[in-house]
């Protein structure tokens, strides 16, 4: 009997430490949130305006947000698929900031910024008493049309952002900050035919197949979500006011452009195009959510992912960064490694007198250069295929593996060319 009831007992405390298990990792979720809530440049405003405010993370299973979808899909003022969430709060009395992010994917698909707000009083006009005066024909007069001036149309930047597209890896990268006018090209780099879906309905449904691309110039400030029909693949687009975006893209071991020059308050966005994770680490900045470097830059960027970060603060002058091999400890000369060139004042750099465009993996990479007007640019042919540089006015001819061509640009515009033999493949000179 002793031990029965020594049994009865054990098995009632199992069962109450496996229900206390189970509600406390529907409380949290089992992850932390915060750092993709403190990169959001919103709340970096916030707290840098409000320094005791106070972040809370809360977890949402499916079926919570299946029963609040209205509300949220209200607060976010777009449609919301009911997906495990957190809900961030970020906030200081009756101010605050809430966030929604998809707990699988790590996307922000809203931020919504919530106050009080002082009622303005509204003195009403007395109602006038009219007398007649008899035998008088009363004079009407007409109250003119109110003429409504439409919103001036957006003017696009000409500044593109290439995102690939493949059914086995998704969205290369799958995010992206943009200013308003900047346009994204979505090109199928893979073998099967993918379908690109507008979660917000901006464009149909589009199936692209190997090659075949499809542009949108993004015109108002908000996040757009998408996602490839019939996978898991999602990605957002976060179209945000700001000063100036930089792209720096990690490819063949390397960083491109090595050296950037920004002016304070503009957004830098790594995109590892690499098949490797890269540990990034340097400078005087504090970026991402890894320790070991606090007071440095360290944060990792997988393959196909992105990072962005605004340069928002008071300190300018140069900061280098690098891959590092010991979890952002140190940065070793060896490996690759960039710098930032942080100024004062918002400043135009000068467009360099060179530029060199690899070919490798049937694409032209960067598919865009910039160069000063009287400018060569040189064609190095790395893959295996034989492909062509042409364009108005030159043309590279058969390249094999191995082989390279220039060209010296001595008028400004906009130069487009493309491969002769891979149409799909295209590329884009500007002169200035």
């Amino acid at each position: 009997m002793w031990c029965l009831s020594m049994f009865k007992t054990n098995k009632l405390i199992l069962i109450i430490v496996i229900v206390l298990g189970v509600l406390l990792s529907g409380c949290t979720g089992g992850q932390d949130v915060t750092p993709i809530v403190k990169a959001l440049p919103e709340v970096q405003q916030f707290m840098k305006e409000h320094p005791n405010a106070k972040i809370t993370v809360t977890y949402w299973s499916k079926d919570e947000v299946a029963k609040s979808i209205q509300e949220i899909s209200q607060q976010c003022d777009k449609s919301i698929t009911p997906v495990v969430m957190y809900k961030a709060t970020v906030s200081e009395g009756d101010l605050k900031i809430v966030s929604w992010i998809d707990a699988e994917n790590k996307i922000v698909i809203c931020s919504v910024t919530e106050g009080k707000q002082t009622a303005s009083t509204s003195t009403a006009t007395p109602i006038q008493t009219v007398t007649a005066t008899p035998l008088v024909t009363p004079v009407v007069t007409a109250t003119p049309l109110i003429t409504i001036t439409p919103r001036p149309e957006i003017t696009p930047t000409g500044k593109s952002i290439l995102v690939e597209l493949d059914s086995k890896r998704g969205f290369i990268p799958n995010e992206q900050i943009i200013g308003v006018g900047d346009e994204i090209i979505w090109r199928n780099d893979g073998a099967e035919i993918v379908t690109l879906v507008s979660n917000l309905g901006l464009f149909e449904d589009l199936s692209l197949a190997y090659g075949e691309e499809f542009r949108y110039v993004f015109k108002q400030l908000a996040i757009y979500p998408f996602n490839l029909k019939g996978t898991n693949f999602s990605s957002t687009v976060a179209v945000r006011k700001i000063t100036a975006i930089s792209i720096i893209e990690i490819r063949g071991f390397a960083f491109n452009p090595q050296t950037t020059t920004i002016s304070r308050g503009t957004i830098v966005t790594w995109i590892n195009r690499d098949n490797i994770s890269y540990t990034i680490t340097g400078g005087l900045y504090y970026i991402g959510s890894l320790t070991g470097n606090v007071g440095g830059m360290t944060f990792i960027i997988r393959p196909g992912d992105s990072y962005s970060y605004t340069f928002d603060d008071d300190r300018v002058g140069s900061f280098e960064y690098g891959h590092s091999i010991d979890d952002g400890r140190t940065i070793y000369p060896s490996m690759p490694h960039g710098k930032i060139i942080v100024t004062q004042i918002e400043t135009t750099p000068t467009p360099p007198a060179t530029a060199t465009v690899e070919i490798i993996d049937f694409s032209f990479y960067p598919p865009e250069v910039v160069i000063a007007k009287g400018g060569t640019v040189t064609w190095k042919q790395k893959d295996y295929d034989k492909h062509t540089v042409t364009g108005a006015g030159f043309d590279s001819g058969e390249l094999s593996q191995g082989q390279t061509f220039s060209h010296t640009f001595n008028e400004v515009g906009t130069y487009e060319y493309w491969c002769k033999l891979h149409p799909s493949m295209r590329g884009k000179v500007i002169v200035k």
